[in-house]
C-alpha cells in the first residue's frame, strides 16, 4: 500500500535535514516524500534540493499561509492511499511508519493509527520507547473537551479516503487544527493508538504553537472554545443517543466555565472566580475520578499560562467545592518540584485532617512515579537514539 509523507516548510533550515534523514531511515520506505514550501527565506529550499527522493512544491501565494494549508496543498498533489504528515522540526523512529502501517492492515475498520509522542528540548537527546508495541482504542471524545491528547500531525498514518471525507485539515482552526481533525475524524470512524513512543516532538522558541500561546493567550483559549463547540455540532449530526448528547453538551459548557474562571481570576475578580468554581463542581459531580483529574489538570495549565498564582486560587477556592479542590491540590503537588509549595499551602491554611490526607496521598504518588522512572531508566528500557546530522 503506497504511503506519502508530507512536510510543510517555512524557514526550517536549522532542522529540516535531521527531519528528512529520519524519514529516509524508515524501515518501510514511503513511495513519496513531498515538502511544501511556504515562502522560506533562510535557504532551506536549497537544502531540500540536495535530496533526490524529495518532491519539492512551492505553495501558490493565493493559498492561505501556514502549516495547515500546506498539509492540504501537499495532500492534493498525491494520490497515495495512505498519508503521513511530519513537521519540519519533528523526528520519527525508523520503525514508525512500519508499525502504523501494520496496524492499519490488522484493523481495516479504523481510519487512522496514531503513535505516542515524546517531547524533547532542541539540542538534547531524543528518547523513544518500543518496549510495548500493542494497540489500544483512541477516542478523542473520551476526555472532551480537553485539548491535551498528546498527539501532533506527526503521530498519525491516515487512510486517505477517511481524511478527505472529514474535510482534510481545518484551515480555519490554525493552531488547533490537529485537535479539530481528531474530533471530526473520530465522529465518523474509529481510531487506534500504538503504545510505542515513535515520535519525537522538538520544543523550541520558534514553534508556531508556542508563539501563538505566548502572543495572545486569550485568543488561543477562545479558539479552543470555538473548536470544541463546532466539533460538538458536527458530532451531534451523527449521534442518536440523547444521553450522550447531554453529557457532551454539559462538558462543552464546562470548558466555557473554565475559560471564564481563568479570565476572572486573572482580572482579580474573586467573586466571579468562586462562582465559576462552584459551577465546575456541579458539572463534574457525576463524572468519574479520571475525568475530574484531567479537567483540573487542564485548569492548572490554564492558570500557569495566564501567569497567575496557584496558591491564591486555592486560598479562594469555595469550601463546598471540596472534590475539585482536592483534585486540584493533588495535581499541583505532583506537578511542582520541591517542598516549598507544600509548606506554603499547609502553613498558610488551617491544617485540616482531610488536607493532610490529600498531601500524603499526592506525595506518595509523586515519589512512586519517580522511583518507577529511575528503575526503568536503570534497566535500559528506554531506547536513546541520536539522529545523524548531515
Amino acid at each position: 500500500m503506497a504511503i506519502a509523507v508530507i512536510i510543510p516548510l517555512y524557514n526550517g533550515a536549522k532542522w529540516i535535514r535531521e527531519t528528512l534523514d529520519s524519514v529516509f531511515a524508515q524501515r518501510l520506505k514511503p513511495e513519496e516524500v513531498i515538502v511544501v514550501d511556504d515562502g522560506s527565506t533562510d535557504g532551506s529550499p536549497e537544502l531540500i534540493k540536495s535530496y533526490p527522493g524529495v518532491r519539492f512544491l512551492v505553495k501558490d501565494s493565493a493559498i492561505k499561509k501556514g502549516g495547515t494549508a500546506s498539509r492540504n496543498f501537499g495532500l492534493s498533489h498525491t494520490r497515495a492511499e495512505r498519508v503521513a504528515f511530519l513537521d519540519q522540526d519533528d523526528l520519527w523512529h525508523p520503525e514508525h511508519l512500519a508499525l502504523l502501517n501494520e496496524t492499519l492492515e490488522r484493523h481495516p475498520e479504523v481510519s487512522a493509527a496514531v503513535a505516542q509522542m515524546r517531547p524533547f528540548q532542541d539540542g538534547s537527546d531524543v528518547r523513544y520507547d518500543l518496549s510495548d508495541v500493542g494497540v489500544e482504542t483512541f477516542d478523542p471524545w473520551e476526555f472532551y473537551p480537553m485539548h491535551g491528547l498528546g498527539c501532533a500531525p506527526a503521530t498519525a498514518l491516515f487512510r486517505r479516503k477517511a481524511l478527505e471525507e472529514a474535510g482534510g485539515w481545518p484551515e480555519e482552526h490554525s493552531g488547533m487544527s490537529d485537535y479539530s481533525l481528531w474530533l471530526r475524524l473520530s465522529s465518523r470512524t474509529q481510531m487506534v493508538r500504538l503504545r510505542a513512543w515513535t515520535v519525537a516532538h522538538r520544543r523550541h522558541g520558534q514553534s508556531n504553537f508556542i508563539q501563538l500561546r505566548q502572543r495572545d493567550l486569550w485568543r488561543y483559549l477562545r479558539l479552543g472554545l470555538r473548536v470544541t463547540d463546532e466539533a460538538l455540532a458536527y458530532r451531534s449530526s451523527f449521534l442518536k443517543n440523547e444521553e450522550e448528547k447531554r453529557t457532551l453538551t454539559r462538558r462543552s459548557l464546562l470548558a466555557h466555565d473554565q475559560y471564564n474562571l481563568v479570565e476572572a481570576f486573572a482580572k482579580g475578580d474573586m467573586q466571579a472566580t468562586q462562582e465559576f468554581i462552584r459551577r465546575q463542581e456541579k458539572k463534574l459531580e457525576n463524572e468519574e475520578e479520571t475525568y475530574v483529574s484531567n479537567t483540573l489538570f487542564r485548569l492548572a495549565n490554564l492558570i500557569r499560562d495566564a501567569e497567575s498564582d496557584y496558591l491564591k486560587l486555592l486560598k479562594h477556592w469555595p469550601k463546598e467545592a471540596r472534590r475539585t479542590r482536592e483534585a486540584m491540590l493533588r495535581i499541583l503537588i505532583e506537578d511542582r518540584p520541591g517542598a516549598t509549595f507544600y509548606l506554603k499551602y499547609y502553613f498558610g491554611h488551617p491544617c485540616q485532617i482531610s488536607r493532610l490526607k490529600v498531601l500524603f496521598s499526592a506525595l506518595l504518588n509523586k515519589f512512586s512515579v519517580k522511583e518507577e522512572f529511575w528503575k526503568e531508566r536503570k534497566s535500559g528500557r528506554y531506547l536513546r537514539m541520536n539522529h545523524a546530522k548531515s
